[in-house]
């Protein structure tokens, strides 16, 4: 009788380009049907519109949209400037849209200039 350990050769795996991997390894951080979108505007001039002022303008649109539309909790970031503001949302497509609709509609805010203006 042999009383040599069996060794077991280890399971091979497939060859795969670096191309390949990287895909992988895309594919598996990706979540499916999220976007982004970003909503930059020049503000009204001699207006000090202030960061709270744009966000409890925006605050009830984005929870609108994740009320009608459901998913995930929209996240994003504000950044204010003097003259102009840069909004970046990130969610599904379909809350995005429900954001930009709901933007066009209340386009009446003070301290964004009406188009053509």
């Amino acid at each position: 009788m042999d009383s040599t350990p069996s060794i077991e050769e280890p399971a091979r795996e497939e060859e795969t380009t670096l191309l390949e991997v990287l895909k992988s390894a895309r594919d598996g951080l990706a979540l499916p049907g999220l976007g982004r979108m970003a909503l930059a505007a020049r503000t009204v001039e001699k207006k000090n519109v202030s960061a709270q002022a744009v966000s409890n303008w925006i605050s009830p649109l984005v929870k609108k949209a994740e009320d009608e539309e459901g998913g995930s909790e929209i996240t994003g970031m504000l950044l204010v400037w003097p003259n102009c503001t840069l909004i970046v949302f990130e969610g599904t497509f379909s809350q995005l849209k429900s954001i930009v609709r709901s933007i066009k509609s209340s386009a009446g805010e003070s301290f964004f200039p009406q188009a053509g203006t």
